[in-house]
C-alpha cells in the first residue's frame, strides 16, 4: 500500500525494535540511506539496528562511521531503504522477503513487495527522500553533521555529483541545507569522485582500450573479467563508477558494463547507463533487474559470450524502437 510522507513519519514514531535493511552490494545511496535512518531513529531513543552485510568498503566507513552487525535481535518492524525488489536482498536476509513492513524507495521499478510503501521516483536519490522523512522525525535543527554527511553521500553519488538529469532545484537546496548542518561535502566529493587507486586507473586504461561497439557505435560495452580483477587484486567495491565510462563516449546511447563474479561461476553483474531517449530500467527488467530511467542493473547467468549475446539482442530491440 502506498502511503504519504506524514503516514510514514507517524508509523516510524510509533514503532520500536526496528531493523533497517537495503540491497546487496550497497552503493553510496543505499549505505547513506541505511546509516541516516538508523542514526535518526537511534537519536529518537528507538531500539534499532541495521544490517547491510558483513563488510562495507573503507571509504564509506570514513564518511558514515563504524558499523557492527548484531545477530541476536528479533525485530518487530522491518524497514527497507533503496531496495526495489526483494530478489536484491542479501542471502542471509532472504528470511525477510515477505516480512518487510515499510519500504522507503525511489526506484520506478519497485515491485511493491512491502506492506507499506513510501515511493518517490522523481528524486535524485533515496537520501533526498529520506531527508524529508528525517526532518519531520527529528526537526530540522536536530539533524547533526554525521546524519547530514550520510544523506549528502547518497545524494552526491546517486546524482553523479549533481550532473544527472534526475537532479532538480530541490536536490541542490537539500544538499545546501545539509552542508549548513555540517555535511563533510569536500571530503565526500574528493573521496568519491576525485580519488582513484593506481589499480583502478590501470584497469580503466585496459577497459577503454578493449571497449566493444555495436549498432553503429550507439552501444558501447566493457567487460571486467575475474582474471582482470585478480591481476590487480581489486574488489568490485573499488570498481564503483566504471559503469559511467561507456556513456562518456560521444554518440553512445546505451552503455553496458559486465562484471564477472569471482566467487560464483557463470554469474555476471550488469550495469546499464543510457541517454535521455532510452530507459535503462526497462532493459534490466528483461533480466529480472530494474533501477532508474538512466541507470539500471541486473544479474545474468551464463558464459561470457552467452551473457553478451543476451544483452545485445535485447538492446537491439530497444534501439529499433
Amino acid at each position: 500500500m502506498n502511503i504519504s510522507l506524514e503516514e510514514t513519519v507517524n508509523m516510524l514514531k510509533e514503532k520500536d525494535k526496528i531493523l533497517v535493511i537495503t540491497h546487496k552490494n550497497p552503493d553510496g545511496d543505499a549505505i547513506g540511506s541505511s546509516f541516516a535512518l538508523f542514526l535518526a531513529l537511534k537519536k529518537m531513543g528507538k531500539n534499532v539496528i541495521m544490517d547491510i552485510g558483513a563488510k562495507i568498503p573503507e571509504v564509506y566507513k570514513e564518511i558514515c562511521g563504524a558499523y557492527d552487525r548484531q545477530y541476536n535481535f528479533k525485530p518487530q518492524f522491518v524497514v527497507s531503504v533503496d531496495l526495489a525488489d526483494t530478489n536484491l536482498l542479501l542471502e542471509h536476509l532472504s528470511f525477510f522477503k515477505d516480512k518487510i513492513d515499510l519500504s522507503i524507495d525511489h526506484h520506478v521499478s519497485n515491485t511493491n513487495y512491502s506492506k507499506y510503501l513510501l515511493l518517490d521516483s522523481k528524486v535524485a536519490s533515496n537520501t533526498e527522500l529520506l531527508y524529508d522523512v528525517i526532518v519531520k522525525l527529528l526537526g530540522s535543527r536536530s539533524i547533526d553533521s554525521r546524519i547530514s554527511s550520510c544523506l549528502y553521500l547518497g545524494i552526491a553519488t546517486d546524482s553523479g555529483c549533481f550532473k544527472y538529469s534526475s537532479v532538480t532545484a530541490k536536490t541542490h537546496m537539500v544538499a545546501a541545507d545539509l552542508i549548513t548542518k555540517g555535511a563533510d561535502y569536500y571530503h565526500i566529493n574528493k573521496k568519491m569522485f576525485d580519488t582513484k587507486s593506481k589499480a583502478k586507473i590501470q584497469i580503466e586504461q585496459i577497459l577503454l582500450s578493449n571497449i566493444e561497439y555495436y549498432f553503429d557505435d550507439r552501444c558501447a560495452l566493457i567487460f571486467v573479467s575475474k582474471e582482470l580483477k585478480d591481476q590487480f587484486e581489486i574488489s568490485d567495491d573499488e570498481l564503483e563508477g566504471l559503469s559511467s565510462l561507456p556513456t562518456q563516449i560521444e554518440g553512445v546511447d546505451i552503455g553496458v558494463t559486465i562484471k564477472e563474479n569471482k566467487d560464483k561461476k557463470f554469474e555476471h553483474k550488469i550495469s546499464i547507463r543510457t541517454n535521455e531517449f532510452y530507459d535503462a530500467s526497462k532493459i534490466c527488467e528483461k533480466f529480472g533487474g530494474g533501477g532508474h530511467k538512466r541507470a539500471g542493473g541486473c544479474t545474468i547467468i551464463g558464459s561470457n559470450e552467452e551473457v553478451k549475446n543476451k544483452l545485445i539482442n535485447v538492446i537491439s530491440e530497444f534501439l529499433k524502437n
